[in-house]
Formats: structure tokens, C-alpha cells, sequence
């Protein structure tokens, strides 16, 4: 059995990412059988509960364009550095695309069905609002007391450069899935691009220095260049 060395390693952290987003759809799908499933017991008020409240839809998407992402690293490698990658995983490189190509098999046929659909676009846009007024809550706080070094707290370095990969990873999601016609209906999108954008000035300027570099990030991941 193959044994994992080095999580930074691209077909590790693909590895990692489809792991999160498989969980995640399975949460989701779940979620759309009790509430639409022919053999659910729920009662009408707790079907509307599910509804308000639902699975994590923006950690799903995120992780699948990250899994994507790095399955694109992987393929512009040369063929040695390829076999490199798959000796630091159980899983072979295909087998690993399966696996992507299989989530968002998923998620495509879950947003085209008339029941589960509008459902699973609604958690999504209630999590875009959230997960940004978290964002913006962090940096106000980051503003005040500064970059901290313990990594426990969501304002040093490593969280705040993670926390920022999420974001990005969901923007680039969520405009993949849309290049496939997938995920229309999100009212809140554009808003959450635009802010996303808005709160990199002041991220900037808090990051100065401290970036956490990752082992082949993409230019637009700015935070973890060197």
C-alpha cells in the first residue's frame, strides 16, 4: 500500500478534497431523500426545517473545484513527475479522476431535477451570504488584534490563507458548474464576487509578509505565493 508523505503534494490535497466533497454529497443526498424521497417519515414541519437549515452545499463545491484544480496540475506535469505523485498515494491519478468525475456527476443531476434542484441552489446561495459575513467578521476582528501565530485561532496566517482558499475554491466551483449550465439560480453570486474582490484590499494589507506559500498554488491564489 502506497503511503501518504506529503499532504502539500497536489495528488494529496486532490486526494483530500474529494474525500471532504464525497462526504458532503452524501450529506446532500440524504438530505433531498428525507425531504422529497418517496419513503420519507419526516412530518411537513420538519421537511421545511431541512429545507431552512441543509448540508454543506459550499463545502461541496469547493472541494470538488479544488480536486478539479489539482487534477489539472497533475496532467501539465511530465511524465516522471506524474509516476512522482502517484507513489505518495494509495490511489492511482485515474482512479482518482473517477472519483471527481463521479461527484460532479452528482452534483450536475441533483441541480437538474425539478424537486431537488431549486432546493440544493437556495442552501448554496444562504451559505455564499454566510460564509462571506464570516469573512468579513474575521478580517474586522484581524484588523483590531492583528495576525496571530497560534493555529487555533482563525486569525493567524494559515487559517486566514485557508479560510480564503474555501472562497475562491467556491467562486471557481460554482463558475465551472455554470459553464455546464448548472447552478443558474444563485441571486446572491454576483454580490459575492464583487465583495470577495472588495475584502482582498484589506486582506492585503493584513497578509503583508506573512503569506503561507503552497507547493504549486495557482497566480490567482496570491496568499500562498512566496
Amino acid at each position: 500500500m502506497k503511503k501518504v508523505q506529503d499532504f502539500e503534494e497536489p495528488i494529496n490535497q486532490m486526494s483530500f478534497a474529494l474525500a471532504v466533497a464525497g462526504n458532503n454529497y452524501a450529506m446532500v443526498h440524504n438530505a433531498l431523500l428525507r425531504i422529497n424521497g418517496k419513503k420519507s417519515t419526516l412530518t411537513e414541519e420538519q421537511k421545511a426545517k431541512e429545507r431552512e437549515n441543509g448540508p454543506d452545499v459550499f463545502t461541496l463545491v469547493a472541494s470538488w473545484a479544488k480536486a478539479f484544480s489539482m487534477e489539472d496540475v497533475i496532467k501539465s506535469m511530465s511524465e516522471k513527475d506524474r509516476e512522482w505523485q502517484e507513489s505518495l498515494n494509495r490511489d492511482s491519478f485515474d482512479e482518482l479522476v473517477d472519483k471527481e468525475i463521479e461527484i460532479l456527476a452528482g452534483i450536475n443531476v441533483t441541480d437538474e431535477y425539478e424537486d431537488d434542484g431549486p432546493i440544493l441552489r437556495a442552501w448554496l446561495n444562504r451559505l455564499l451570504k454566510v460564509r462571506l459575513a464570516f469573512w468579513e467578521d474575521t478580517l474586522k476582528v484581524t484588523e483590531k488584534i492583528g495576525v496571530t501565530e497560534d493555529e487555533m485561532d482563525v486569525t493567524d496566517a494559515y487559517s486566514l490563507c485557508k479560510t480564503r482558499d474555501e472562497l475562491e475554491y467556491a467562486m471557481i466551483g460554482i463558475k465551472l458548474l455554470r459553464l455546464r449550465n448548472k447552478l443558474q439560480d444563485l441571486p446572491y453570486f454576483a454580490e459575492y464576487c464583487k465583495r470577495l474582490k472588495e475584502l482582498d484590499g484589506t486582506f492585503r494589507k493584513l497578509i503583508a509578509g506573512k503569506t503561507v506559500p503552497l507547493a504549486y498554488a495557482d497566480k490567482t491564489f496570491w496568499w500562498r505565493q512566496k
